[in-house]
């Protein structure tokens, strides 16, 4: 089933002693089999509930979530595993779970991320969280290894800091890499600049047909492909091991999503030491370094930094930043929805490697900045505050102006 950084429990109603039946749900096709795989690897024999398989009698089953509300027919479930479950707030998820809930089962839930992009919290779902372990932790035994950040010295809301094959030919040429593209259509521009520079290169988004994409990613898995360009495909639940660089060519408004796309490359392999993240718009400056400690919660924005407070919602057409829970309305630009396909800008950036110290220097630099323009400008403590706030998704609260 794999190590997960954060446990969500909800009520247990025992079963008096007798062996339960146990289902594992899970939202696509790729996790489906991959909870199946992982779970014949332990010894344990399981069905799948999906449409392109047969039912079977056994008494662990994986099913999918799809399956099921369509069907209306669910299995006999004792104990019920959610996979990735900060979906669980979904209408059809919430029908599903409540059914099972009358029949007396016992619902867990796993995810590394239990937080959503609209701020919906996970406590209408689930009453208890356990944090299993700190990413650090992981570390330390040996489940994950260190994530190495490169990154330009400041963040970019128009563009990334150079083309992405350029700058993975100068730090990570040859290593197993997953690109991460904002659109569609950047996804595209960015496969045809790797494959023209003769890398074998693949490239999948959610408009393919799941067969042609299920192929795609299985010539990755088995070493024939380089490079897989992907948009929001790869983001949850993507397990390949010798993964050792994660490319983020695109901003990444909540600290769940950066999270899960950073986390492809964390795990163990033979000969493998350390990963990479080329982030080449600086979104660990707003979410935190990948290996950093976290507070997890139920409610609302449910990760945080634990010394240094909430992160902020970002607008993913203009890129600004502000305060929210629910809100998905951009209070600046007032974008709301999906967003504008357009070709990704490549800036000439240089990238450097991230740390806390030049992150404390960054936000030292940029707060000095706003003392002086503030003075000029007669703005007020406040003004220093909100700039501030948002540009680095922390306060300011107790920093000093660097004397002259």
């Amino acid at each position: 089933m794999g190590i997960v950084p954060a446990l969500t429990v909800a009520s247990w109603k025992r079963n008096q002693g007798r062996p339960g039946s146990v289902v594992a749900i899970a939202h696509r096709e790729e996790l489906i089999r991959q909870l199946r795989d992982d779970l014949a690897e332990c010894g344990v024999q399981a069905g799948v509930i999906a449409p392109w398989e047969r039912r079977t009698n056994h008494i662990v089953q994986v099913a999918s979530i799809q399956t099921l509300v369509a069907s209306g027919q669910l299995p006999p479930g004792d104990v019920v595993l959610w996979d990735e479950c900060h979906h669980a707030v979904a209408d059809s998820y919430i029908e599903v779970h409540n059914e099972f809930s009358r029949r007396g089962a016992f619902h867990i839930g796993l995810t590394a991320t239990p937080e959503r992009s609209d701020g919906t919290g996970l406590i209408q779902i689930y009453k208890t969280l356990i944090v299993a372990a700190q990413r650090r932790q992981l570390i330390k035994k040996g489940y994950l290894v260190p994530t190495e950040v490169l990154s330009p010295k400041r963040v970019l809301v128009d563009g990334v800091a150079d083309v992405p094959v350029k700058l993975w030919e100068r730090h990570a040429r040859g290593t197993r890499t997953v690109v991460f593209a904002r659109t569609v259509e950047s996804a595209r521009q960015i496969h045809g600049e790797f494959a023209a520079r003769g890398w074998s290169t693949g490239y999948v988004d959610g408009e393919m047909d799941p067969k042609v994409r299920a192929a795609i990613i299985r010539r990755f898995i088995e070493g024939k492909i380089l490079v897989m360009v992907n948009c929001r495909i790869l983001t949850e639940g993507f397990n390949l091991p010798s993964i050792e660089t994660v490319v983020l060519a695109l901003p990444v408004g909540h600290a769940s999503l950066y999270l899960q796309m950073v986390g492809r490359a964390g795990r163990t392999a033979p000969g493998k030491t350390k990963a990479l993240c080329l982030d080449l718009v600086g979104n660990w400056k707003m979410h935190g370094l990948p290996d950093e400690n976290r507070s997890f919660h139920l409610k609302g924005r449910a990760i945080g930094l634990d010394e240094k407070g909430k992160v902020m919602r970002r607008c993913r057409r203009c890129s600004r930043m502000w305060r929210t829970s629910v809100s998905k309305t951009c209070p600046y630009c007032q974008h709301s929805g999906g967003q504008r396909a357009r070709r990704t800008r490549y800036l000439s950036e240089k990238l450097s490697k991230a740390s806390k110290k030049t992150l404390d220097t960054a936000r030292q630099s940029y707060f000095d900045y706003l003392c002086d323009h503030a003075r000029n400008m007669g703005h007020d403590q406040s003004w220093i505050a909100q700039k501030f706030q948002r540009r680095f998704g922390v306060s300011c609260s107790g920093m000093r102006r660097t004397p002259k």
